[in-house]
Parts: C-alpha cells; structure tokens; sequence
C-alpha cells in the first residue's frame, strides 16, 4: 500500500555520491579481516617453516578468508547496489516537531588549560577550546542533523521533504518542502 506522502523521484549525483560514500565501511571491514588473514599466515609460515605439508594447509584456509572477504562486500553493499542500479529515491513529506541547537566544542582545539599558567602566561597555557554549533530538526520523534542553511529557513510545525534510498533506506538530504 502506497502512502500519499511519498513522492518517486530519480537520484541525483549527490545522491549517489552518498550511496557510495556508505559503501566504503564494507570495503573497510573486509580489508581488515584480509590483513588478519595476511597476519595468520606470516604467523603461520614463520611458525611452520621446515614442513611442506603445513603449508599446504594455508591454501585453503586462504580462499576461504577470501571468500569470507568478498561475502562481506556482497551482503553488506547488496541494498546500495540496488539502489544505484535502479536510481530511483523516495522521497516523503514530514512535518518538524521542534528544532534545535547544541553547542559543543570542537576537539582537538585547545591545548591544555592550566588555571595558575593560564592566568601568567594566556597565550601559551589560557587558549580555550573553540565552539562549534550542530543544528538539528527532530521529525517523528528522530532527531536529524542539518546543515544551518536549512536551520535558518524552517521552524517547528514546518513541513520538510526527506530523501532516502529505496531499497538501503538511507536518509540522502532533508529539503524545505517547495
């Protein structure tokens, strides 16, 4: 059953930018189980040197990290690569509950504030940490981090349009409803 509130509509080339964007953690993760698999073996090969018929033993256990490998891709990128072969996006019509701002400090912007040094030497020991803002919009009880463009343009009980991928359901973009 289709909802009235969705709209069918073609990716963009953002949009597809951000599919492959979430791909990559596969292609991370697999990596990672390959290097484990690549250390095995220098293990394997360093312990088990003189004995041909150990090494015989690593050829299977090689493919099948292999195939563990190229599993893990496949499974975890089948529903983006649906999505991109089929590029097609929903797009549904929400309305903002509330909106909102937080105010963190961004890491890594300070340096280590010493109260007494701080006080004789502010330049070098009183440097504080910089803020940074996040602006989010909070839609059916979710809330969606955004950028301060599309903060400063809705408010609360604003309809908005979100994007997601048909077949991940990936949140793309959040857009004011024109």
């Amino acid at each position: 059953m289709k909802n009235f509130n969705e709209i069918v509509r073609q990716l963009s080339e953002e949009d597809k930018k951000a599919i492959k964007q979430e791909k990559r953690i596969a292609y991370i993760f697999s990596a990672i189980v390959l290097l484990f698999g690549l250390l095995f073996n220098l293990c394997f090969i360093l312990i088990r040197s003189q004995e041909t018929q150990g090494l015989k033993l690593l050829l299977p256990i090689d493919a099948g990290i292999l195939l563990i490998c190229f599993m893990i891709i496949f499974f975890m990128n089948r529903r983006y690569n649906a999505d991109l072969k089929e590029e097609t996006k929903i797009v549904k019509i929400k309305q903002i509950i509330m909106k909102y701002q937080e105010l963190s400090n961004e890491a890594g912007s300070g340096v280590l504030y010493i109260p007494i040094l701080g006080d004789l030497f502010p330049k070098l020991w009183g440097q504080k940490m910089r803020p940074v803002y996040s602006y989010y919009l909070n839609i059916d009880n979710y809330r969606n981090e955004i950028e301060k463009e599309l903060y400063d343009m809705v408010n609360g009980g604003d309809s908005v349009e979100m994007h997601y991928a048909k077949n991940s359901n990936l949140l793309l973009t959040i857009t004011k409803q024109s």
